[in-house]
């Protein structure tokens, strides 16, 4: 039933809390857009702040998702609820953002992204994460690495990304265990590292060989494990490649040896332990 007065109603919702508000939003449809309403005045008077370092806003994802009421209140009326309205805007480095948040898995499409410049492990071990980022502008982006690192759930349709200044993706799918879109069309023409891109990501079967890879150094690793994959394995040009040996090397499928000069220094790696990396249990390496 429709609800009248509905400038009064939202007067006196403006007293209950966000945790509150979000608990009525499941009574009706009515509900629910009254209460949204309720919860973007709070953060009206002064207007939503913007995020403007890596520290902040991931000490803020980190309070939002422990679901305190009294942060949850101070979130709504500094930065706006819920976090797919924050203003990430100005935020050049995004590194770790979701690092480790199992259970974290919210619309964040409507992200401005146009700043950032480092999404290094942003997703990793964000394990229940599966949402739309294909509108994401990823143009200034130049590290990749470790991005989707242990996502194991995560596989939307992001070949729209522009990638023209991306320089590290390894390990950007490492065990990304159900990723499997084209992504054919990026331009990886400044990459120049992408060791283990692929490893562990068991169901992604897709053709690479249009990558131009003229400045890829280091390619260890690239499809091991992958074991649905059986596309082209050649890739547009290996030039510069000098790490490219055992691109499929792997216990359970084929190996593919290219002999190259000695390696040189790869890409700009991010600072975290190798530990921290998707590790397949035993049952999950003889499937």
């Amino acid at each position: 039933m429709a609800i009248e007065h509905e400038d009064l109603f939202l007067h006196i919702m403006k007293f209950l809390s966000v945790t509150d508000l979000i608990k009525k939003k499941a009574v009706c449809s009515h509900w629910k857009a009254l209460c949204t309403r309720s919860i973007d005045y709070k953060s009206i008077p002064n207007g939503k702040k913007q995020f403007r370092c890596n520290q902040e806003l991931k000490d803020t994802v980190r309070k939002y998702l422990r679901y305190n009421p009294l942060d949850a209140e101070e979130i709504a009326q500094t930065y706006g609820w819920p976090i797919g309205k924050w203003d990430v805007s100005q935020m050049k480095d995004f590194t770790s953002i979701f690092f480790l948040e199992g259970t974290f898995n919210e619309d964040i499409s409507h992200w401005d992204t146009s700043s950032g410049t480092v999404m290094a492990y942003m997703f990793s071990y964000a394990e229940s994460f599966n949402q739309d980022v294909s509108t994401w502008n990823t143009s200034q982006v130049k590290n990749m690495a470790y991005m989707f690192n242990g996502s194991s759930s995560f596989n939307q349709n992001i070949s729209t990304w522009n990638t023209c200044n991306v320089r590290n993706m390894e390990f950007m799918f490492y065990g990304a265990r159900l990723f499997n879109h084209n992504i054919s069309v990026w331009d990886t023409s400044k990459v120049g590292n992408m060791s283990c891109i692929f490893q562990y990501a068991h169901s992604f079967n897709h053709n690479s060989s249009a990558w131009d890879t003229s400045k890829v150094e280091n390619k260890k690793s690239m499809f091991s494990s992958a074991k649905s994959f059986n596309r082209d394995k050649s890739t547009r040009n290996t030039s510069k490649g000098r790490r490219v040996a055992n691109i499929f090397d792997d216990r359970t499928s084929r190996s593919q040896n290219i002999l190259v000069s000695q390696s040189s220094e790869s890409a700009t790696k991010v600072g975290f332990p190798v530990m921290m990396k998707f590790r397949p249990t035993k049952r999950q390496r003889l499937r």
